[in-house]
């Protein structure tokens, strides 16, 4: 039996791979208030910290314009996929050189500006993959859309949460990493 375009295995694994990208951006956000928490931030702060979380919330408010606004040569989801991607990236590489201070000495808005940003630029991916795995599933096998996005962000929240989490503890990077 000849296998369908929308149902190929590059397709599914490239749709998961994209789930993973946008999982793991929301599991290293989670995992901030949690480090806030250790680092004695108030209840205000966590409180002050959760209002980054809000664009993932109303993306249904800019989710039109990604889907209308495109540069036709690029396509659709393309046009607005590559860029988030590349500033994402250049977000998260960017931050990664002052997030332990500004934790340690809880800069909180600043911490939710940078966050906010993170958010947003995820609930935009998040649009635009929806988009695409809808666009690739929807003829063939549409279970696929909503199999990838599942299996792929709780995958991507674990390695940006919990995974990450785990290597900060000490003991457990003396105990089974370095090997005494």
């Amino acid at each position: 039996m000849p296998t369908n375009r929308g149902t190929s295995k590059s397709n599914i694994c490239l749709t998961i791979t994209l789930y993973i990208l946008q999982g793991m951006n929301l599991g290293l956000a989670s995992s901030i208030p949690l480090f806030l928490i250790y680092y004695g931030a108030t209840w205000k702060d966590r409180g002050t910290f959760n209002f980054a979380k809000y664009p993932f919330s109303l993306k249904l408010l800019w989710a039109p314009l990604i889907d209308v606004l495109y540069i036709k040569r690029f396509g659709r989801r393309k046009s607005w996929l590559v860029p988030i991607l590349l500033i994402s990236g250049a977000v998260l590489l960017s931050i990664s050189f002052f997030i332990q201070s500004w934790i340690i000495t809880n800069r909180i808005v600043l911490l939710t500006i940078v966050f906010f940003i993170i958010y947003f630029l995820t609930a935009s991916e998040d649009v635009c993959v929806d988009g695409f795995a809808i666009t690739l599933f929807a003829a063939s096998n549409p279970q696929w859309a909503s199999t990838s996005q599942s299996i792929g962000q709780t995958f991507g929240r674990f390695l940006g949460s919990s995974f990450l989490l785990t290597f900060e503890s000490a003991n457990f990077t003396n105990r089974f990493i370095r090997k005494p």
